[in-house]
């Protein structure tokens, strides 16, 4: 498998901030709303690495590459 860069800038920034939204939701909210969030919150370190590498491991597995000629 080749480590290369398959994510687009966009979808580095809504995985960042989505992780980021995650992790303070089920920090703050996490007493006082479903366990829904303490499913979630394991999720958003699994969002910050990927955003941050620009690789998702299961984009290659299925093939998928976003990213354009000038971010690989």
């Amino acid at each position: 498998m080749k480590f290369q860069t398959n994510l687009s800038m966009l979808e580095n920034i809504y995985r960042f901030f989505g992780g980021m939204l995650i992790a303070l939701l089920g920090g703050f909210l996490g007493h006082y709303v479903s366990s829904i969030f303490f499913i979630l919150v394991p999720v958003a370190p699994i969002l910050f690495i990927t955003a941050i590498l620009g690789w998702c491991p299961l984009y290659e597995l299925m093939g998928i590459n976003h990213a354009t000629k000038k971010e690989h």
